[in-house]
């Protein structure tokens, strides 16, 4: 295994998806089922295990995608933001995708990152900064 997404609570329900799209009645009972992304990044990263890890579930800025770097995550992944976006036109999609390139820049430059290997090491300046989805 050289990838992992953690795809962490917050983000698609995959026992929802099965309850709606097959009736399956047990699945509805699992769907707050699971740990939060943060809580996903951090248990694997302290176990060092030798791979990639996707950071997914609740993100929906570029703030939220800088903060599951932040605390461990070589890249992040999101689909919610960008679904409505993306039924409506391609332009739309790009609006949202270059909101999230801004945010994420602002990010760095508001914790003096140069780099992603900087903001993997800048300082949280609190606990509410940490990504909670």
């Amino acid at each position: 295994v050289s990838w992992i997404d953690v795809a962490g609570a917050g983000g698609t329900s995959w026992s929802q998806i099965e309850h709606i799209r097959g009736g399956r009645e047990g699945a509805s009972a699992f769907a707050n089922w699971g740990v939060t992304t943060k809580e996903a990044i951090e248990s694997i990263r302290d176990k060092g295990l030798p791979c990639m890890l996707v950071g997914s579930g609740g993100l929906r800025s570029g703030l939220d995608a800088a903060k599951v770097v932040r605390i461990g995550a070589d890249i992040a992944a999101a689909a919610q933001p960008f679904l409505e976006p993306a039924r409506t036109s391609v332009q739309q999609t790009i609006k949202v995708i270059e909101s999230w390139e801004k945010d994420f820049k602002i990010t760095m430059f508001s914790t003096g990152s140069k780099n992603l290997d900087e903001l993997r090491t800048a300082k949280l300046l609190n606990e509410r900064d940490r990504f909670e989805g």
